[in-house]
């Protein structure tokens, strides 16, 4: 149909241009713009096919030329032309952005975390396999994800220097936070400040700030970047102090060089950030309680006057709170699931060899001659003291022995020791081994293979720096690496109270929080903390009635009236009006359906793989996990063993109530 429109607006484009004398031009300019978009329509479709069509490598390459093209385009245009296009790209995603919908917008971000996801693992694809193939002659350090590049680009609004890849609002929101400049102090505070001063008060810096500048206050607006005037929306704590920490041109931020008074500074002022957070939920949410939806229901329904303020617990901490006790158990304490590890890569593969462990991890000085920038770190950050009978002072030594057990054995090829963990190769200066002279306490001493400290070539050439890689044999190992990834923040409080006071999460949490420099800098700066890929979609497991409930003083009777839904009861849903997901066990419905948060339903997914066999149906690699019940309650506990083996299973929970 579209084929014999465009023949037939041919001809009559055709034929205006012929008599072009006759016709008036706004009859051409018409048949032209009515054209223009059927060909455009036919090139969407056409695109659409094509892509839908090609493999993934054809997809790389696609995507490469495309990013090489675009990359050309804008290293050839100015600042002028750059503003403008950058302009031009906020404005347009501004209006399309009000006008989406909550469907429209979860597409949006689904696509965007599909397309990061994919982004990622083609950038890091060269390294696939490396430690196994290290070439001394290539300089990690410049590959593109280790290598950040200079801090050289300025913000367009502040004039802030950053990477290249970091966030354009990190330093002033796209120019809605303005600040004024901090004076310089003068003579003899700046000295006092550099040279002798390194620490102060947490709560007072007058020598930062000698003048008495107003700091943060509730009272600061933002601004529109391209009028510069106030609007009514306020500058958060965490954007003031963002906006403060930065490097910008010809602006000098004499906090920066502050040492051991910048890191008190910037933990204070984190705790100022937190503390703001922790006031607002204190504030909007000490009505809020909880309950499973059975009891409430029973509640009310058994008693009309019943006082909801002596129902269910009191919820202090969202689990939208990094470190609340929601937070730990939603979020963090479980950890990133990769089916792999516990069944394929660790039951499957053949047993580690010797020479596959000397490819990746050495305890040898390399040669000089054949890697000299290998020489130069390993003997600078990877050389264990000495201590024992070369130094009794070490920090290791203890009733007269070295806690590391150095200096280890001299063998000619790795073996596996007694208690199960390997014994790398460390050859004798006779086998072929290598030796350094080091200066000690103004004496020469000569050091070989047993003082080297275990490493990985492939990472100490990337980071110039100390890391110690040992092989990990053991399940413990990976329970401990695991354990260690996920652990979440340093925390510690004791004490004793009486069994009937309430609990307060906020004054708990801030108790035993324990806040770094390193921490209060990530964080002030909007880093991200968590990152975790494929997906993991929590799953609900309840009986009928037994949901968790929130409400307050003011809705307790009406949330009793209408039970909320869960991920189970609209996986129960779906299968009644989805014929595929039918097919689906509980834990694999995240794969081809997106829950969508606002509506409380599962619906599916509109990007990913084509499923065969069902060409408007997209899959990903997204992962279900079902919570974890106790055997001790027994009913749940066997409802979800049923929900992680049986398919379409609301019909047969239907049939065993008859």
């Amino acid at each position: 149909m579209a084929n014999n429109k465009s023949k037939e607006f041919k001809e009559k484009l055709s034929l205006s241009n012929t008599v072009n004398s006759t016709f008036e031009e706004p009859i051409s300019n018409n048949l032209q713009e009515e054209w223009s978009s059927i060909d455009i329509e036919t090139q969407a479709k056409r695109k659409k096919t094509s892509r839908a069509s090609e493999t993934d490598e054809q997809r790389e390459v696609r995507l490469k030329i495309v990013q090489i093209r675009t990359s050309q385009v804008r290293s050839s245009e100015t600042d002028i032309q750059r503003e403008v296009r950058l302009d031009a790209a906020r404005v347009c995603i501004a209006k399309t952005r009000s006008s989406e919908g909550d469907i429209q917008r979860e597409v949006r971000l689904e696509t965007a975390q599909v397309r990061t996801a994919r982004s990622r693992r083609s950038l890091h694809i060269d390294l696939n396999l490396g430690a196994f193939n290290y070439n001394p002659n290539y300089n990690n350090s410049l590959h593109p994800s280790i290598d950040i590049g200079k801090m050289d680009k300025l913000c367009m609004y502040c004039c802030a220097f950053k990477f290249k890849t970091e966030s354009p609002e990190m330093c002033c929101a796209s120019g809605k936070v303005k600040l004024p400049e901090l004076h310089l102090p003068v003579e003899p505070l700046l000295t006092l400040v550099l040279e002798t001063h390194r620490s102060y008060d947490a709560l007072q810096y007058p020598i930062l700030f000698w003048q008495g500048e107003d700091e943060y206050h509730f009272n600061i607006k933002l601004r529109n970047p391209q009028t510069g005037e106030e609007t009514d929306k306020k500058v958060s704590a965490m954007k003031y102090y963002s906006y403060r920490l930065m490097i910008r041109d010809n602006i000098e931020n004499h906090i920066l060089k502050c040492r051991q008074l910048f890191h008190q500074y910037i933990v204070d002022m984190y705790a100022k950030i937190e503390t703001e957070r922790l006031l607002y939920i204190r504030l909007n949410q000490t009505k809020l309680r909880s309950e499973e939806y059975i009891n409430l229901r029973d509640a009310v329904v058994n008693d009309g006057n019943v006082n909801p303020n002596k129902l269910g617990k009191m919820i202090i901490l969202p689990s939208t709170f990094s470190g609340s006790p929601r937070h730990m158990h939603d979020v963090n304490v479980f950890g990133e699931t990769r089916c792999w590890m516990y069944s394929i890569e660790w039951q499957k593969v053949e047993k580690i060899t010797p020479d596959q462990i000397d490819q990746v991890i050495s305890a040898e000085i390399p040669d000089v001659n054949t890697d000299p920038d290998l020489f130069q770190i390993v003997t600078k950050n990877m050389i264990h003291g000495p201590c024992g009978l070369l130094n009794y002072n070490s920090p290791c030594m203890s009733e007269g022995k070295c806690t590391k057990r150095y200096p280890r054995d001299l063998l000619t090829e790795t073996i596996t020791g007694n208690d199960g963990y390997p014994l790398y190769r460390r050859r004798s200066t006779e086998d072929g081994g290598k030796s350094i002279t080091l200066r000690l306490r103004n004496i020469d001493v000569e050091v070989d293979n047993r003082w080297v400290i275990p490493y990985l070539p492939l990472l100490l050439k990337t980071y110039k720096a100390h890391i110690n890689v040992e092989y990990c044999n053991s399940v413990k190992s990976i329970k401990y690496i695991c354990k260690y990834v996920n652990k979440g923040s340093d925390m510690a409080v004791f004490g004793m109270v009486n069994a009937t006071a309430s609990i307060d999460e906020i004054d708990q949490y801030q108790l035993g929080r324990y806040i770094s420099s390193n921490e209060a800098i990530w964080r002030i700066l909007s880093f991200p903390i968590h990152e975790r890929h494929p997906t993991v979609v929590h799953l609900s497991v309840h009986l009928e009635n037994g949901q968790r409930v929130y409400f307050t003083t003011e809705n307790a009777h009406l949330r009793a009236l209408s039970p909320p839904q869960t991920t189970l009861t609209a996986f129960f849903s779906l299968c009644r009006d989805d014929m595929f997901a039918k097919t689906l066990l509980y834990s694999e419905v995240p794969t081809y359906f997106t829950w969508n948060t606002s509506a409380k339903k599962f619906q599916r997914r509109k990007q990913g793989k084509v499923v065969e066999g069902h060409p408007n149906l997209y899959s990903t690699d997204a992962l279900g996990r079902l919570f974890t019940v106790h055997p001790n309650n027994a009913e749940c506990f066997y409802l979800r063993l049923l929900l992680r083996t049986w398919t379409d299973i609301f019909p047969k929970i239907e049939n065993s109530k008859k």
